[in-house]
């Protein structure tokens, strides 16, 4: 194990359990002893023998910091090669045991002072560096206790460093490294910030693994590593590392600051482009993601990053309930409420988001959503633009989406969570409440709305110095989008869309004994509204039909 004598076995968690989840294994299609063999073929008959490959890379100074030069390089990386095998082959037995050897693993993982960690660029240093970086992740995966090992010896900023300076090696191109040595191919940086990414997502499961990564969010610099794991800027959609960065991210939701933290770097745009590149069309269509995975994106598991992504973005807002139960971040909720309308954001809170997926790629009608291709388009050239603002600019996006709104939406009336003009358009009936969860909670959301009308009609009525005109209303009481139903918001009773709102419970009225109990309660002010219809115009549009509801509600 390198580390020293025989340890003390210790009583191994059961790998079935939350703990054991946090670092699951992906399914491997080719089996774990083909996947053993990217070790074992590179392991030469004899330690100490030195190849043509040795020779070119004996100056390339991969070997900077470890004492004994590019020979105990090579010693150091079959001892670590071998301590994955065993981890892969007998998990069930290296798993009662404690990993002795953080502190040494975490040791030669140090970045060297003096180069910049050029060297890490070395194809001789990248591939220990591998070897490394994924015994770290597999000693955890055969007893999850060893994570918290692995927190205690400061395995968390080590990690992140990594992470920092092979993201930025791809920031910065070859600057970071000389042009006259060998570079690291870009298969083998992937793997070590996938693995590097697959070890932080599991540790930050446990609640000392996330106030580990709160120790490093403060200057911004971990999350913005982080969210270009998800934007696919400098390695495409590597469906592996964006797996496990998805995963991370919800685990690091569940931290208050964390939220803030992410949010603020952009992690969400990322996550709203991923959830509109879902095809419902292979729903239940198994998803196998291996080594050979890294780079080739299939549909599949697009629709898995899609999923991941919903989940992500409804802890990051703290809707889930449960064991999924996150603090709340009300401006990021607020945001959502723009970009994907209300009813849509309100499905973020569904443990299994395949509906609210289905509805943001396709065209839907229905009283309580509304959405289509062209609203998708605009959202999505409404994310890439803020994606090209950089981290650090969430303040100023959600300042701007305030004006956001969709073009087929404009005009469009929301009250209780319902899309009246879509409602009215069923003609009523049973059809038309179908998707309405409680058709009782929307007739007190129209007459608290109506209400709020009416009020400001008898309060403008009787303003000694108010012009009687009341065909013009104010700007500020009209919303050329959705009218949601909040306390401070209200349409007067001139405008068309109270007329509507007024048709709309005309509609449940018909329905008997659907709403009863709303009208004839004194509790909700039914009666009171009833009779305050009355008092409108006769040449107002919603008279009429006001006097229709009270002459099918008056025999009850």
């Amino acid at each position: 194990r390198g580390g020293g004598g025989a340890q003390r076995p210790r009583r191994r968690s059961r790998r079935g359990g939350a703990a054991g989840r946090a670092f699951r294994r992906v399914r491997v299609g080719t089996g774990a002893r083909a996947a053993d063999a990217h070790y074992v073929a590179r392991i030469p008959g004899d330690a100490g023998a030195r190849t043509d490959d040795d020779d070119d890379d004996a100056d390339d100074g991969s070997a900077l910091g470890i004492v004994g030069g590019a020979g105990a390089l090579n010693a150091l990386g079959l001892l670590i090669q071998t301590q994955v095998l065993l981890c892969r082959r007998y998990p069930a037995e290296i798993g009662v045991y404690k990993y002795p050897a953080y502190a040494l693993l975490l040791l030669v993982l140090q970045i060297p002072a003096g180069d910049g960690g050029a060297c890490l660029m070395a194809p001789p240093r990248a591939k220990f560096v591998h070897a490394a970086v994924e015994l770290l992740f597999q000693t955890c995966l055969v007893s999850p206790l060893n994570a918290e090992e692995l927190v205690a010896e400061g395995g968390v900023p080590v990690l992140a460093r990594l992470l920092r300076h092979y993201v930025g090696v791809y920031e910065e191109g070859d600057r970071t490294f000389g042009a006259r040595h060998r570079r690291a191919d870009e298969g083998t940086v992937l793997a070590i910030v996938t693995h590097v990414v697959r070890t932080l997502a599991g540790i930050s499961y446990f609640p000392p693994g996330r106030d580990a990564v709160l120790a490093l969010a403060g200057d911004g610099r971990f999350c913005a590593d982080w969210t270009r794991c998800l934007d696919g800027r400098h390695w495409g959609d590597a469906p592996l590392l964006k797996k496990y960065a998805l995963e991370g991210v919800a685990n690091l939701a569940r931290h208050a600051e964390l939220q803030h933290h992410f949010v603020a770097a952009g992690v969400a745009w990322p996550l709203v482009r991923s959830m509109l590149c879902y095809d419902a069309s292979l729903e239940g269509v198994p998803v196998v993601l291996d080594e050979g995975a890294r780079r080739a994106t299939s549909q599949t598991a697009a629709n898995l990053h899609a999923q991941l992504a919903a989940r992500a973005l409804g802890m990051l807002c703290g809707l889930m309930k449960g064991q999924l139960a996150t603090p709340k971040h009300p401006s990021l909720y607020e945001l959502l409420i723009k970009l994907l309308t209300r009813p849509l954001a309100k499905m973020l809170r569904n443990k299994r988001p395949q509906e609210l997926l289905r509805s943001l790629n396709a065209n839907i009608r229905t009283p309580c959503r509304i959405w289509n291709i062209e609203m998708r388009n605009e959202l999505m050239e409404f994310v890439v633009a803020a994606e090209k603002r950089g981290p650090d600019s969430f303040a100023e996006v959600l300042e701007e989406s305030k004006d956001f709104v969709f073009q087929s939406m404009k005009g469009e009336i929301i009250i209780g969570g319902v899309y009246i003009r879509m409602f009215l358009s069923m003609g009523g009936g049973k059809q038309a409440i179908q998707e309405i969860e409680n058709t009782s909670a929307f007739a007190k959301s129209l007459i608290r709305f109506m209400k709020k009308g009416i009020d400001h009609h008898v309060a403008t009525k009787n303003h000694l110095f108010r012009n009687e005109d009341e065909d013009a209303p104010d700007d500020d009481v009209l919303d050329d989008a959705e009218v949601p139903s909040k306390k401070d918001v209200f349409l007067p009773v001139t405008d068309e869309r109270f007329a509507l709102a007024v048709r709309a419970l005309h509609m449940l009225v018909q329905i008997d004994g659907l709403i009863d109990d709303v009208l004839c309660s004194d509790t909700d002010d039914g009666p009171a509204l009833l009779l305050s219809l009355l008092e409108l115009p006769h040449r107002n549009d919603a008279y009429e039909t006001a006097f229709e509801v009270i002459r099918l509600v008056s025999p009850k």
